[in-house]
């Protein structure tokens, strides 16, 4: 009979770690949070602050076609098929915030294949009423199944998105980040 052993470390400041050894009776994946440290990308422009990990890449796109102002990167999804990656977005909005739920939800469906709305939920975003979206669907170019999160608020007839994208089977991981992520997001009074 083969037996699948699991190996935990002590995260607790002592001199040894202690290795503790664990047989699994399920398949759960345990993931231990530590959390990184944080750098601040703020667009005085546009009045937008978001704090992220140091340990992600930030690409500054300001894409006018896309509406995509900046991206930021896991490095640890280099190590697979996918680089897990949450992209900040500011497009032109007039609509209310309960239409742009449904118009999100059409647009997600149009342009993702085999697109499967989990959750629709209210939340806030930067101190503001706000949507969040939880969707899957597939990468066609890859044949990698992903899942989304996209968040979104309305100010001023402008939307503020904040899209999570990452491979369907490591979605949980990159989480602890993410809401960190968007608990720091703020948009100023200008």
């Amino acid at each position: 009979m083969h037996h699948t052993y699991s190996y935990f470390y002590c995260l607790f400041p002592i001199p040894y770690c202690l290795q503790i050894i664990y047989k699994p009776k399920c398949c759960a994946k345990i993931y231990i949070y530590n959390p990184p440290k944080i750098v601040t990308y703020k667009e005085s422009n546009l009045g937008i602050t978001i704090k992220y990990p140091q340990s992600w890449q930030r690409q500054d796109i300001g894409n006018i076609f896309t509406k995509e102002l900046v991206k930021f990167l896991s490095l640890l999804g280099k190590q697979d098929n996918f680089e897990e990656k949450v992209v900040l977005s500011i497009e032109d909005y007039p609509g209310s915030l309960e239409q742009s739920k449904d118009d999100f939800t059409k647009e997600i469906n149009k342009a993702l294949s085999a697109a499967e709305i989990i959750e629709t939920t209210p939340i806030t975003l930067g101190f503001k009423p706000a949507f969040k979206i939880i969707y899957t669907g597939k990468d066609e170019e890859k044949n990698l199944n992903l899942k989304n999160l996209q968040i979104w608020t309305l100010k001023a007839n402008k939307a503020y998105i904040i899209t999570y994208t990452a491979e369907q089977k490591d979605y949980d991981k990159f989480l602890p980040e993410l809401k960190n992520m968007i608990k720091t997001f703020e948009i100023s009074e200008q």
